[in-house]
């Protein structure tokens, strides 16, 4: 029983001095002018969110309130993400729902529910 004891004692201690590492999930760093929380994202300000099919928004800059003169060229649209939602296990369906300042999944029919995010800097004419 003392053996048993010390054995324990030392198993203890020694958990205490060499600790094991946590594990760590990767996370990617968020596109431009958006903020990332799981399943969830908003904008900061200065971006939109604009919904471009059923199930695609895109994240861009906004455009500037004031008219340019006539001669001068319409400013482009510039995109930094694009944002999907998509069943992970089980079947069923997702979808994407935005206000234009936030999106987040609808789980719909499916069980687990990603957004999937694909940053995409160019330029929408």
């Amino acid at each position: 029983m003392r053996y048993f004891l010390v054995i324990l004692l030392l198993l203890s201690i020694s958990t205490g001095v060499f600790p094991q590492p946590a594990k760590q999930r990767k996370t990617a760093k968020a596109p431009e002018g958006v903020v990332l929380s799981g399943n969830r994202a908003r904008v900061k300000s200065g971006y939109e969110f604009v919904q471009t099919s059923d199930n695609v928004v895109v994240a861009r800059k906004k455009k500037k309130k004031n008219p340019k003169p006539p001669d001068t060229p319409k400013d482009p649209d510039i995109e930094t993400a694009s944002f999907r939602c998509s069943c992970q296990s089980g079947g069923g369906s997702c979808k994407v729902v935005t206000n234009g300042e936030s999106l987040f999944c609808d789980n719909d029919s499916c069980t687990d529910c990603g957004l999937v995010v694909t940053k995409s800097i160019g330029v929408i004419r």
